[in-house]
């Protein structure tokens, strides 16, 4: 059984915003080191690939913040939305979809959300600095965050529509 942590106080959002380092929207594919791939398991979308960029945890501890960037090597575009949560209700559903598993453990972190359920995430409130469309040939790299235990030291990424990536360190 896996448990489930998704949200959490407003004071704790606050210390961790104060210590979040931004990565932004859109990268070129050379600027940010690929830990590991995965491949599409979403029939439509080719041979698309998700690499994970970075997995950090901030000095104060508990609060990670995951960059991914998705390479369209399929026909079809598809977006920022199918990246959402299909079981949990976000107001800005974003790439809330993306989870963290602490395998060793049978915990299941999923994105953090503000008291107004707004996800700590790339998603439509950061209009116009995220890339709604990925269209094919294209890379885009989006954010998500969580607060995940500080004994956690490796987790699995899952991002919709991708096979899992599992052992991957926490800086």
């Amino acid at each position: 059984m896996v448990k489930r942590v998704t949200s959490w106080s407003t004071a704790s959002l606050v210390v961790a915003l104060v210590a979040v380092t931004a990565v932004p929207a859109s990268h070129a594919q050379d600027e940010l080191p690929v830990i590991e791939s995965a491949d599409a398991s979403h029939s439509d979308w080719g041979d698309s690939t998700v690499d994970i960029n970075q997995v950090e945890m901030s000095e104060e501890g508990g609060y990670v913040t995951v960059a991914w960037t998705v390479n369209n090597e399929g026909e079809t575009k598809f977006g920022v939305t199918d990246f959402g949560h299909d079981t949990y209700l976000y107001t800005d559903d974003g790439t809330a979809g993306v989870a963290l598993v602490d395998e060793e453990n049978g915990l299941r972190y999923n994105a953090v959300n503000d008291s107004a359920d707004y996800c700590l995430c790339a998603g439509i409130s950061q209009a116009p600095d995220v890339k709604f469309r990925i269209s094919p040939g294209d890379s885009v790299t989006y954010w998500t965050s969580y607060f995940i235990s500080e004994e956690t030291n490796e987790v699995a990424v899952e991002v919709p529509g991708f096979e899992p990536v599992s052992g991957i360190p926490i800086e």
